[in-house]
């Protein structure tokens, strides 16, 4: 079972005004989604629980993304960079690339994450801070 499965990544990732938001989780965008599922594998045999890491489907992330951007550019104004991420995930989403996020609440944690990521060949990545979204690549 998936984190998508687990959880509605509208309630479980989003934050203030329904914006996608996983605070403290690294996203990241891989060629193909056997690189993600690869990548998870290495974070779940390096220590990472089944419930801090987890490869997106790549189509619902698509379907709760446009339901997400649409309510919040509704009733956020302020929801503009998060919704531009937001935005180029759904973008690698429907190019097929494979989506994974891995909760790294701490630089070092986040260090490691793109350690893995990096491995395999990530294409584009993001950390979710408190009050700011990082690009990492």
């Amino acid at each position: 079972m998936n984190i998508d499965e687990r959880h509605n990544l509208r309630h479980s990732l989003t934050g203030l005004g329904g914006v996608f938001y996983p605070r403290d989780y690294v996203l990241g965008a891989f060629a193909e989604p056997a690189a993600a599922a690869a990548a998870r594998d290495d974070l779940l045999a390096g220590g990472y629980d089944e419930t801090e890491v987890e490869a997106l489907n790549p189509d619902r992330f698509v379907r709760e993304a446009e339901d997400i951007v649409e309510q919040s550019n509704s009733l956020l104004a302020g929801a503009g960079a998060e919704n531009k991420v937001t935005i180029t995930y759904e973008k690698h989403a429907e190019d097929g690339h494979g989506l994974l996020i891995a909760y790294a609440p701490s630089a070092a944690e986040t260090d490691r994450a793109m350690r893995v990521f990096r491995r395999h060949g990530v294409l584009d990545a993001h950390k979710y801070h408190r009050f700011a979204i990082e690009a990492l690549i």
